[in-house]
């Protein structure tokens, strides 16, 4: 049951990551580093004191990220059809914002706005600097 419940996680895990990737893959010119760690954990993170030491943001050390993240091609290989059902949910995202007609930097914000409210709500507020960090570092 515990190793079934870690393949679960794992995947999970996976599924979040591959969503973020083709977001930020789709709606940037930005590798996925350059975007979650700058545009994320930077300009929203690191730069208020008090959310930065709540979050745990300083002081990152990647030895500490969870042996549960995946790339995209372990998460495709994983689970097939869950992999398709995520990209759709992503590509159904992107759609959405490229309706919109925003300039770029508004676009970013959005894309920024919108990684860190699903990272949130799946992972959890006190895990969310941890995870974005760990997958901008795991590229």
């Amino acid at each position: 049951l515990l190793l079934w419940k870690r393949k679960k996680q794992k995947l999970l895990v996976g599924a979040l990551g591959y969503y973020v990737r083709t977001l930020v893959h789709s709606l940037t010119n930005s590798t996925m580093k350059e975007f979650v760690l700058k545009s994320i954990i930077q300009e929203r993170y690191l730069t208020q004191d008090q959310l930065s030491e709540a979050l745990e943001c300083d002081g990152f050390n990647v030895t500490l990220c969870p042996s549960l993240m995946m790339n995209s091609e372990e998460f495709i290989k994983a689970d097939p059809s869950f992999a398709e059902q995520v990209k759709a949910d992503a590509e159904k995202k992107v759609e959405t914002i490229k309706q919109a007609e925003l300039s770029p930097s508004i676009q970013e914000l959005v894309l920024a706005d919108t990684i860190e409210r699903v990272v949130t709500l799946v992972v959890s507020l006190e895990r969310s600097c941890m995870f974005l960090q760990c997958l901008g570092n795991s590229i």
